[in-house]
């Protein structure tokens, strides 16, 4: 009896790892195969939004940060990513520069 169940979960075992085996080489089959299409792989590339546009479209950050109120603290009044206030921030200070 515990012959057979250590037969059946070594037989089941190896199943899972020739097909996790199969899954890969499919995978790396199909981006072999876009790359040579010339699709692009990977995350796409950050925002190319104009700075001007960007702090337009942020205006209550800008003036939560003129307050003087803290970067949590203007994410949390706002509503808005604490990312997204930093981002803000750096553009504002940029800008000056």
């Amino acid at each position: 009896m515990v012959n057979a169940i250590l037969i059946m979960l070594a037989l089941l075992a190896e199943m899972a790892r020739s097909e996790v085996t199969t899954l890969r080489e499919r995978i790396k089959s199909g981006l072999a195969q876009a790359k040579c299409k010339g699709i692009k792989l990977g995350r796409p590339k950050g925002t190319s939004t104009n700075r001007d546009i960007f702090l337009r479209k942020h205006k209550d950050i800008l003036r939560q940060l003129k307050k003087g109120q803290s970067v949590r603290n203007t994410a949390k009044i706002t509503g808005k990513g604490v990312s997204t206030v930093q981002r803000v921030k750096f553009a504002v200070a940029a800008r000056k520069i």
